[in-house]
């Protein structure tokens, strides 16, 4: 879309002079249109944000598209702060999980701390507590970190993102999770339909009573298989 941003706002530039025409009215049309698709994605930060955690663009390609070749700051500023909220759902998220792991872990060994005396279960405490507040203090900063992080010659050209997230999970175990949620999105729906449409021979008169999770459960199995993730 940005491409094209630039393109029609070129043509536009060139043909201002020019008497009223098709083609100036094509431009005009087309850059409306345009702006209808930027105002839909700004009904969600998904499209910013695959953009974002992308090794080979981050905020650096917002800077150079949107804040400096298409003259629009406000669009990086908005574009931050979605992406911002949208990774710090996730970090609390994490946070939750964590906290719940090391509440299991803490209840595990409670028997053999309550047979300890109280100062070293008190130690045991504030050593868990340390570690929890260390990995929190971690999943904030991962965003940033991973922004500022340089560009190395191996991301300039990534084609497959989550690839280069697996390899990246232990350093980025939050935005690992985002990037696996963004990139596994389908970027048309076509495949979708013609699952859609070749599911439906699946439920003939005679199995008219499979469950929905049923349903479900046999096309993933069957598009596992036929991708070989499963055996």
């Amino acid at each position: 879309m940005d491409y094209l941003f630039v393109k029609f706002r070129q043509a536009a530039e060139d043909t201002r002079f020019e008497d009223a025409s098709h083609f100036k009215s094509g431009i005009d049309c087309g850059w409306a249109k345009l702006e209808d698709y930027y105002v839909k994605t700004d009904r969600t930060p998904v499209y910013r944000a695959a953009l974002a955690l992308h090794p080979s663009y981050r905020y650096d390609y917002f800077e150079r598209h949107w804040k400096i070749a298409m003259d629009r700051p406000q669009w990086y500023s908005d574009m931050q702060s979605a992406v911002g909220s949208m990774f710090e759902e996730y970090a609390r998220q994490a946070e939750v999980e964590t906290q719940a792991q090391a509440g299991l872990v803490e209840n595990e060994s409670g028997d053999i701390d309550a047979d300890a005396d109280d100062y070293s279960s008190f130690g045991k405490r504030s050593i868990r507590s340390s570690s929890t507040q260390r990995k929190m203090a971690k999943a904030v900063s991962e965003l940033d970190l991973f922004q500022a992080r340089p560009i190395y010659p191996t991301d300039l050209d990534v084609a497959n993102p989550i690839e280069w997230w697996k390899q990246h999970q232990l350093e980025y175990p939050v935005l690992y999770q985002m990037a696996l949620d963004l990139f596994s999105i389908p970027g048309m729906s076509a495949e979708c339909e013609r699952v859609f449409s070749q599911t439906k021979k699946m439920i003939t008169d005679e199995r008219n009573r499979l469950a929905p999770k049923v349903i479900e459960a046999d096309q993933l199995q069957k598009h596992w298989l036929m991708r070989g993730l499963v055996v």
